[in-house]
Order: C-alpha cells, then sequence, then structure tokens
C-alpha cells in the first residue's frame, strides 16, 4: 500500500524526519523532503497484526501518542509506531 507523503504539510514532514533523525541536505524542498522521507517510509518493516491490535486497543482506552510516551511499558515495535504516527497526524 502506498502512502502518499506530499499530501502532508511540510511541519509534520519535518516532525517526521526528525523523530527518525534522517539527514538531509539544508535548503531542501517539500517535493525533495516527502520523497527521501517516502523511501524511508517504505524501508520500515510493518507488523500488520501488531499495528492493528495496538491502535484498537488505544481508541478503546481513549489514549493518543502522546499519552504512550507518559506511561511506562515498552514499545511495540515499528510497524505500529509507523501506524500510529501517521494516524496522529
Amino acid at each position: 500500500h502506498d502512502v502518499d507523503l506530499h499530501a502532508l504539510q511540510v511541519n509534520t514532514l519535518r516532525r517526521y524526519k526528525k523523530h527518525y533523525r534522517i539527514q538531509t541536505r539544508p535548503g531542501i524542498n517539500k517535493s525533495q523532503l516527502a520523497e527521501t522521507l517516502q523511501r524511508h517510509f517504505k524501508s520500515m518493516p510493518i507488523y500488520e497484526k501488531e499495528a492493528i491490535t495496538y491502535f484498537i486497543y488505544m481508541v478503546k482506552c481513549n489514549k493518543n501518542k502522546l499519552d504512550q510516551n507518559n506511561t511506562s511499558g515498552g514499545g511495540t515495535g515499528a510497524g505500529a509506531a509507523k501506524q500510529t504516527a501517521l494516524a496522529s497526524d
């Protein structure tokens, strides 16, 4: 499934870049940034069952991504993080 990162706002793309510590050259335009982040996004493994289970849990508990940072406990893997990162924007 392709996700079009070009549709996101520049600030959202920058937050994604900062979160994953992706290096880019200075002065990059939105289109080039989206292309770079698209390659990174596609390279991440997706654990679909885990992501769906985590998403349902978060919805039922009425929590969001920021709540996760304030609670103790482990992460749920790159796939869930990938899914929730996009869902929260």
